[in-house]
């Protein structure tokens, strides 16, 4: 019997309490009422490793390393082969908040090594060793460990059967291209509410939309809601899963909708004069969101393709299907640039872009073209964005408790010789 499948001994009642009750107000994005659950589940028994881990990965997300990486060595300390734990210390590796010893790198192919047979603690432990791997400038091992990860991650979803569909993915951005046309946004451009309150951040994975995002909500007048699904979910049982069924939606119920979501994010009790949602997956519903709120704001997060199909393929993501396989990727990017092209084409004027690669070159002049857009008066303090003691759950919340930095553009040249199968689908 390997090391990791050495599990625990049983908690204590009331530590397996605290645990469960934190691990509640985490889903539900109460990261420091989660932490503090924890916290309590680590005082009832010390001796229980899962709640030394849930603490830490908390304490990522609030931003406090240091504490994170104590109660992760702890956790590892008292189970050796807690993967997750391991997984978690290798993105702080990863972004420099983090080096692991020669005795924990070989630990972690040890384990690899042990557990082979258990996708899941494999998948997570070369997902490790990637990360330990591009940390020491080793980029053709990283790529080689990342790109295991992804093939076992590939054989979990293919049990399940969720893995990306390409072709349905394609027509449903064919579909909404269809939809969406000028005529018909022309026709319900006087349709929406006037709030100016709501700010959209779209954005494919990796792009730069949670550092827009930290940017935005560093100015007093501003609160950000994370991500949201509501808009996706009345879009789509208002078409019956199909978008050529927006053609259909009427004045009246458009109108209801936006009620709804304006309603929703004023139940916040915030006084912002702006909100920003940053769900992913509204690129798909640009057309919509513009009808319901002719003033909202729309920013778009570009970023050189190659970039973040790399930082796609090197992160793992619990709800993405596309990202384990480089076929995929390539996809998406394509289908992606080509709706958000046909964006720009039909709502002209209201889609302010945002290039990561000027944002961290040229963060204040960038900044303040992001403020203006969205008539805001200068704040230094969206400069200093990193200081904010905000909850971040998204795949970049080590890096953006950190200055703006230069090292992540160009980052897919280390690993180019490894691209083959993307070029196709980015020429």
């Amino acid at each position: 019997m390997t090391d990791s499948s050495q599990k625990p001994a049983g908690p204590s009642p009331l530590a397996a309490k605290h645990l469960d009750l934190g691990n509640r107000y985490r889903a539900n994005r109460k990261i420091e009422e989660a932490a503090a659950e924890f916290r309590r589940a680590v005082t009832a028994d010390p001796s229980w490793s899962p709640s030394h881990a849930a603490l830490g990965s908390a304490q990522i997300d609030l931003g406090d390393f240091e504490e994170a990486i104590c109660c992760l060595e702890e956790a590892i300390r008292l189970q050796p082969g807690y993967a997750s734990a391991f997984h978690a210390l290798g993105h702080l590796a990863r972004q420099g908040e983090y080096r692991f010893s020669e005795d924990q790198i070989q630990r972690v192919r040890e384990l690899i090594e042990g557990n082979a047979g258990i996708d899941e603690e494999v998948c997570s432990l070369q997902h490790t060793l990637g990360d330990i791997l591009a940390a020491d400038a080793q980029y053709d091992e990283a790529f080689r460990a990342y790109a295991e990860a992804n093939a076992v991650e590939y054989r979990l979803r293919s049990g399940e059967g969720s893995t990306f569909d390409a072709e349905t993915f394609e027509s449903q951005i064919e579909a909404t291209i269809s939809a969406f046309d000028h005529e018909f946004l022309q026709s319900a451009s006087t349709w929406g509410l006037q709030s100016e309150l709501p700010v959209f951040v779209v954005g494919m994975l990796r792009s730069g939309t949670t550092l827009v995002e930290q940017i935005l909500t560093a100015h007093r007048h501003v609160e950000g809601v994370g991500e949201r699904p509501d808009l996706s979910q009345h879009f789509l049982a208002a078409c019956e899963d199909n978008p050529r069924n927006a053609r259909s939606l009427d004045e009246k119920l458009l109108r209801l909708y936006a009620k709804r979501y304006l309603r929703d994010i004023e139940n916040l009790g915030s006084p912002a004069t702006r909100i920003v949602d940053k769900t992913l997956s509204n690129f798909l519903f640009l057309g919509l969101i513009a009808s319901m709120f002719p003033k909202a704001r729309i920013i778009y997060c570009r970023r050189e393709l190659r970039d973040i199909a790399v930082s796609c393929f090197f992160q793992r993501f619990a709800d993405v299907n596309w990202s384990s396989r480089l076929e995929d990727i390539g996809v998406s990017c394509r289908g992606y640039t080509r709706l958000m092209n046909h964006w720009q084409q039909v709502l002209p004027g209201r889609i302010h872009s945002v290039a990561y690669e000027e944002l961290v070159a040229d963060s204040e002049n960038v900044c303040r073209g992001l403020l203006n857009f969205c008539g805001l008066p200068w704040s230094d303090a969206c400069l200093e964005f990193h200081h904010q003691r905000t909850v971040v759950r998204t795949a970049s919340r080590v890096q953006v408790r950190q200055p703006l930095y230069t090292k992540a553009v160009g980052r897919w040249e280390k690993y180019a010789a490894h691209l083959a199968a993307l070029e196709p689908f980015l020429e």
